[in-house]
């Protein structure tokens, strides 16, 4: 598949909502993820669309998303999600600095009109597990997300998208990320910093042979 059929959306947003005391790491999060983003996966795709910040809002993903599905020339659509989470909910910013939490079948729905060119979600939501089989109903055609909370994005999200850009299956671009070594030292700190239901274990709902060059069943 040539880059120019294939589009991205990054959505990344931290900081307006969880802990307080951690908006500092939030907010390097969110300006980390995008720039990790940009150098890796930009180069791969002729669509490329970050909503960070204020711009990370519901309306807004489903704005771009279903953008890019009427363009003829895009052929699939992958988006990669950075924002908090809760069982089978995502939270968005509001556009003023809050979070809004939004189940994971309503976020589906929204995007219901790309269902054709809909093909890989990555997430590094908390419970993002509890998101992912309402995605792949939704029309995706694959999505991983985290058993628990999640707190070993910093090692894993970048091994997953130069594995990503590079070629390789989803399930191998998330197995090297998601390494079982790092994941327990990751979730100990963050169980020894309050977050008691620290998983990150990662896994896929739908198809996890999918590709970067793969076109989605639709």
């Amino acid at each position: 598949m040539d880059k120019d059929q294939r589009a991205l959306v990054v959505i990344s947003s931290l900081a307006p909502a969880g802990r307080k005391r951690l908006k500092v790491l939030y907010r390097a999060l969110e300006t980390v993820s995008v720039e990790m983003a940009d150098h890796m996966l930009r180069p791969c795709y002729g669509s490329f669309a970050v909503l960070a910040g204020a711009k990370a809002r519901r309306d807004q993903l489903t704005s771009v998303v279903t953008k890019a599905a009427t363009q003829d020339g895009i052929r699939a659509i992958d988006l990669v999600v950075v924002l908090h989470g809760s069982p089978g909910r995502l939270i968005f910013d509001d556009g003023n600095g809050k979070g809004v939490s939004v189940d994971a079948t309503a976020v589906a729905a929204d995007l219901a009109p790309a269902r054709p060119k809909l093909r890989m979600l990555y997430s590094t939501a908390c419970y993002g597990l509890s998101h992912a089989q309402p995605l792949v109903d939704g029309g995706f055609e694959a999505v991983c997300g985290a058993i628990g909370e999640c707190a070993n994005g910093p090692v894993e999200y970048p091994q997953v998208l130069s594995m990503w850009s590079h070629g390789h299956t989803f399930r191998d671009s998330v197995d090297k990320g998601d390494d079982p070594a790092t994941r327990v030292i990751f979730d100990t700190v963050a169980k020894w910093s309050g977050f008691p239901h620290a998983n990150s274990d990662k896994e896929i709902k739908g198809n996890a042979a999918v590709t970067i060059d793969s076109l989605p069943l639709g």
